[in-house]
């Protein structure tokens, strides 16, 4: 195993894109797992359980919650895109 530097979007970017991607076939698909040939950018990164074929950064989750002075309601933020 080897160790180096990344940023949590070189990670994230990639995941999104597979998500877009798998949700455009499934939908195409009416709803259906879709097969590999609706799914080329999938089908490209190979196994993503195999830490030599996709970079793997570690998270760390934050959730920030707020108190309303005003009326002593709790709230948080959603980062837009991400709800």
């Amino acid at each position: 195993m080897r160790f180096g530097t990344t940023t949590f979007f070189e990670v994230f970017e990639l995941k999104q894109a597979l998500a877009h991607e798998f949700k455009a076939a499934w939908l195409a698909s009416h709803r259906s797992v879709p097969g590999w040939d609706a799914l080329p950018l999938r089908a490209a990164i190979g196994d993503p359980f195999d830490p030599q074929q996709l970079l793997m950064s570690p998270g760390i989750s934050t959730l920030t919650i707020r108190r309303d002075r005003s009326d002593g309601q709790h709230r948080f933020v959603l980062q837009p895109g991400l709800r």
